[in-house]
């Protein structure tokens, strides 16, 4: 007890105690004020950015509408086109199409170009995710090769980006992919990860 006694009336040591409380003090603000910055500061504003900029990319492609032609160049009476379909962004799933499973995948070169430069224009935003930013690189992901309608392989896949009847009679070999199954599980799949962002970010609605 008397250890006690001596220790608290020692003037040293009531400095120590204040210097000791002091500090917690400091921390204390320190961790008050952390947690009111995370919650109202920069890092709310940086999240509010980058969502705004995933509604922006949306939005852009569910105006979209692909027109996709497969072809096998047979003469028939439809003039060697077996199949002509619209596909949207977001929920509509890319279909299965019997038979074209291994047929080569061609954008339309205008339609294209008119809509990766908007797409890309959208994605170079710093406040754009990564996670996103790979996602729907997937559709920048073709060769730059332009070639002409007559030059494609036989049985091919022709995306146009927009409904047009003006064609300038080239097309843009999609190299990155191998046929048009390999193209559209792609799709289905970054779909599937765009839909988890926006589940992970409490975001509820459905792409």
């Amino acid at each position: 007890m008397r250890e006690i006694i001596n220790f608290l009336t020692s003037i040293d040591n009531w400095n120590f105690i204040f210097s000791v409380i002091s500090c917690l003090c400091t921390i204390l603000t320190a961790i008050i004020a952390f947690a009111l910055y995370d919650r109202y500061g920069i890092k709310g504003k940086v999240k509010s950015n980058r969502i705004d900029s995933v509604f922006d990319i949306l939005n852009f492609l569910k105006k979209r509408t692909m027109l996709m032609v497969g072809t096998n160049n047979i003469p028939t009476s439809a003039n060697g086109k077996l199949y002509k379909g619209y596909i949207n962004f977001g929920k509509e799933k890319m279909p299965c199409i019997y038979g074209m499973e291994k047929y080569k995948v061609y954008f339309d070169h205008q339609t294209y170009l008119t809509f990766s430069v908007k797409l890309k224009e959208l994605l170079n935003s710093i406040w754009m995710p990564d996670d996103i930013k790979k996602c729907i690189n997937f559709i920048l992901n073709c060769g730059m090769n332009i070639i002409e309608y007559s030059d494609m392989e036989k049985e091919n896949m022709v995306i146009q980006f927009s409904y047009t009847k003006e064609k300038n009679g080239k097309v843009v070999p999609v190299t990155e992919y191998q046929d048009y199954e390999d193209f559209r599980k792609s799709f289905e799949q970054n779909m599937e990860i765009i839909n988890n962002w926006l589940k992970k970010n409490n975001i509820d609605i459905i792409f």
